[in-house]
């Protein structure tokens, strides 16, 4: 399981189980499932489920009782200071979450996922 402690809450992530915890003694499951987890500098959650997408897997987004779907699909997933998702689809594509749509990045999707974690402008 990957934990991150983030403003006193602890997220994980195992392969069929999608936990927080308001204290790290005590977790409580919430809905859902997921292959990979991000988190924002800024708070934001976002994830990739286990429903098959475009792209690989359904991209998700955590509103604080619940996970939101958002249109597209990723393999991996990553998350900048600000909040914008990063994902890289099956077919080793970047892209980048800007308002309401994706932009593609064209870096490499080792570069481009390092730098979205880390806060590097695009």
């Amino acid at each position: 399981m990957k934990r991150r402690l983030l403003s006193g809450c602890v997220f994980g992530i195992a392969v069929a189980l999608v936990s927080v915890a308001t204290a790290a003694t005590s977790w409580k499951q919430q809905p859902g499932s997921g292959k990979r987890i991000a988190i924002g500098a800024d708070g934001s959650i976002w994830a990739l489920g286990t429903n098959p997408a475009v792209g690989g897997y359904g991209v998700w987004r955590w509103n604080g009782s619940a996970w939101l779907p958002v249109e597209g699909g990723g393999v991996e997933i990553a998350v900048d200071p600000k909040g914008n998702p990063w994902v890289v689809s099956d077919n080793g594509t970047v892209w980048k979450r800007q308002g309401d749509a994706w932009k593609h990045d064209v870096r490499c999707a080792n570069e481009a996922l390092a730098r979205a974690s880390r806060g590097v402008p695009s």
